[in-house]
């Protein structure tokens, strides 16, 4: 949204593995700005939802965040 109100901005997070690769490629294919902090202990998380009259989510695991990458993103 901000990218669309043209204000220059920076995503940042906690990344791991090839989702956390893909998830920063899709966003600077956006034009966005990523200052993310790649964690050493899992993937970024998959997320499935299911909507048949009812939803349905299947939450994958999402990485080990260590105090070092706490200390990096502070």
């Amino acid at each position: 949204m901000l990218n669309n109100l043209k204000i220059k901005n920076t995503a940042i997070a906690f990344i791991g593995g090839f989702t956390g690769e893909e998830l920063k490629n899709k966003i600077e294919n956006y034009g966005i700005g990523t200052d993310f902090i790649k964690v050493t202990d899992g993937i970024t998380r998959i997320n499935i939802k299911i909507n048949s009259n009812e939803e349905t989510a299947i939450n994958g695991q999402g990485p080990q965040i260590m105090e070092k990458e706490i200390k990096e993103l502070l």
